[in-house]
């Protein structure tokens, strides 16, 4: 993890996403409110979002880390779906958690990874910066 002033915030808040994604997985007639959006695109959109989160704890090293985290936790709340009686697991589902990581990790290699470390330096920098 990169040294970051906020970290326990920032884990926080990340392992709340992982959280939210557990309820929202398996309650049963999928995520309050977003009746409307589409199933593939609240995956994609769901774990692009959590995975670029996570990505900004960690150095490049564990990116890859971090992307293999993302689909197994898509993988995980799948299955645990198919023993629910209103939820089934869909390997589709699981195509658009993976995709949805992949394009965090994407950004991340282009230079989005590590941004929670580049937000705190701008926040707080370190005395005698800009002398």
């Amino acid at each position: 993890m990169l040294p970051l002033r906020l970290r326990r915030m920032w884990l926080g808040v990340g392992l709340f996403g992982v959280l939210l994604a557990f309820v929202l997985s398996l309650w049963p007639h999928g995520a309050p409110g977003l009746e409307r959006v589409p199933d593939k695109l609240q995956h994609f959109v769901g774990y692009a979002s959590v995975s670029l989160w996570f990505l900004g704890m960690v150095g490049r090293r564990h990116y890859w880390a971090v992307f293999l985290g993302a689909v197994v936790l898509g993988g995980v709340l799948e299955i645990l779906q198919s023993f629910t009686e209103t939820r089934q697991g869909d390997w589709a589902d699981e195509g658009a958690d993976a995709l949805g990581a992949l394009l965090a990790l994407a950004l991340a290699y282009a230079g989005v990874g590590g941004w929670m470390a580049a937000l705190e330096r701008r926040r707080f920098p370190s005395p005698g910066a800009g002398r």
